[in-house]
């Protein structure tokens, strides 16, 4: 017997999948969240402790409060590859790889076997595991392990996940089920496993700040916006007829960020965020493109019209599901694709619903044009964005280190400037500096000519004025390499330019001989 043609479609989809992640993956430099994941992993891995010299933490305070769950499932890839792109990027690959397939098995769930290889096609293991749960009672072990995970994994989900599993146990009709003779053991189990989750995420939260971050940019804590509804609920008073009683009811603060609330949410879902051209934000979207291609509006509607004959349970799941996640990306402003991911996987399985339910020569035309549409995204995903994007991936900090790397034994002294992008995470993650010492530099600076900065060996990480750069130079004896940010080429006659790879100035170097 021979291997299924399912099966062989499925693996040629999957190291498809895996080839577009991994191709040219190091043509963009890491930005700070990675760099700063790079040497919190990478001190783990060898002190285990984080960079500031905690011993495991929970939170990351290098990272405002980040949740440690990316940090922690990054140390088996730091270990493998060091602190570089595939140590801290291949657990977002394999993460991208692995929901297509978990995507297939939800789909081959509900669907037929050509819809579950469309949805891997077009691209969630905790749900996979509640929606098999008749097969194996211990799956469900596994997915309160899962949702366990995601809480530590992406702050939003702390918000949007109780939603979302309301929604899933409604769907899957799995409430009887959790509590018969038979599954009270293990749904009592899985309960406790999921309430350490939820416990621990709410110490991390009172006793280490780890949402400081999301305290400081939410809609309610932003002095700007207060300051412009004050004014406009002030104007609005004055000039409107109504009784002056009224006047408090109808025009307030409290109906003013519901209409910016409800603002925010609804542009999660806008024609321009989900198609057109998404957040805006290169680092989470470098071809500056919608979350789905133009082409796959017309598979969704035929998708949810396919649904509504044939299944409308699941229908109704799966709107929920994406009318869940931007929740909590609404409280923080614009839309953002990470922050919104969790709405990809449903409107996914939708958009494969309606291709697998095409009549054969309208799939074709519909797949020719979606084709287009791929290279078009690939041209801009592979060979532009890298280009015209580097100031937004820290390249500064990147060409910097390079060319330290190159001709520090030259000198006695190298400064670098942290006005430079992330420069001070960047050199110690680029050049495999021994975790304890960025603890020490971290906890206690070193001095030079009564300057602190960041020492290893010859090489000092700090802050100049521009007034002070020549007469600091003047003060040491020894020849000096100096690098600093674009803006230094204000006092530094003469000096050297490196540009990023969009042609804009990254770097002034200065050499001085003595």
């Amino acid at each position: 017997m021979g291997i299924p043609k399912h099966l062989l479609i499925l693996v040629v989809i999957l190291i498809l999948g895996a080839f577009l992640r991994l191709y040219n993956l190091d043509k963009v430099p890491l930005y700070g969240d990675e760099l700063t994941i790079a040497l919190d992993s990478y001190s783990l891995l060898k002190n285990g402790t984080d960079q500031l010299g905690n011993p495991w933490p929970v939170t990351f305070e290098m990272g405002a409060g980040r949740p440690a769950g990316y940090v922690y499932g990054s140390i088996p890839f730091v270990a493998l590859f060091g602190p570089n792109y595939l140590g801290v990027r291949l657990l977002s690959l394999l993460s991208g790889v692995g929901l297509i397939y978990l995507l297939y098995l939800f789909s081959k769930r509900f669907f037929s076997e050509k819809t579950a290889l469309a949805t891997a096609f077009l691209l969630i293991l905790g749900t996979v595991l509640v929606i098999y749960l008749e097969k194996r009672r211990w799956y469900l072990i596994l997915s309160a392990l899962s949702f366990g995970l995601v809480i530590h994994a992406y702050p939003t989900y702390k918000l949007t996940l109780p939603l979302y599993l309301i929604s899933l146990l409604w769907f899957t009709n799995s409430v009887k089920t959790l509590f018969s003779k038979k599954q009270i053991l293990v749904t009592m189990i899985s309960t406790l496993i999921l309430t350490a989750a939820v416990v621990l995420s709410v110490l991390q939260t009172i006793q280490n700040n780890s949402e400081s971050r999301f305290v400081d940019i939410n809609i309610f804590s932003s002095k700007d916006i207060a300051e412009s509804i004050t004014q406009k609920i002030n104007s609005e008073r004055t000039i409107s007829q109504i009784p002056q009683l009224i006047k408090p009811i109808l025009l307030n603060k409290y109906l003013e960020y519901a209409f910016l609330y409800t603002e925010n949410y609804l542009k999660n879902l806008s024609f321009d965020f989900l198609f057109l051209h998404g957040d805006g934000n290169p680092r989470h979207n470098m071809s500056v493109s919608g979350g789905f291609y133009l082409v796959e509006l017309i598979f969704i509607l035929l998708g949810a019209i396919s649904l509504l004959n044939k299944n409308k349970r699941l229908l109704v799941f799966l709107i929920s599901w994406v009318m869940v996640a931007p929740l909590a990306t609404a409280l923080v402003g614009n839309p953002h694709f990470l922050r919104s991911a969790m709405m990809l996987p449903p409107l996914i399985i939708l958009s494969a619903m309606g291709l697998s339910n095409l009549t054969v020569r309208l799939r074709w035309i519909l797949v020719i044009i979606f084709i287009a549409q791929i290279l078009l995204f690939s041209q801009r995903l592979y060979f532009l964005a890298p280009f015209e994007f580097g100031r937004f991936w820290s390249e500064s900090a990147k060409l910097a280190t390079d060319y330290v790397e190159k001709n520090k034994t030259q000198y006695r002294y190298v400064i670098l400037s942290d006005r430079i992008d992330n420069l001070e995470y960047a050199y110690p993650a680029y050049t495999n500096i021994d975790p304890k010492d960025v603890i020490n530099q971290n906890k206690s600076r070193s001095y030079l000519s009564s300057v602190r900065f960041k020492q290893f060996g010859n090489v000092y990480i700090g802050s100049l004025q521009n007034s002070q750069i020549q007469e600091f130079v003047k003060s040491l004896n020894g020849n000096v390499l100096y690098i600093g940010s674009a803006t230094d080429t204000l006092v530094l006659e003469g000096a050297d330019i490196i540009h990023t790879s969009d042609k804009n100035p990254a770097l002034v170097i200065k050499s001085y001989d003595k």
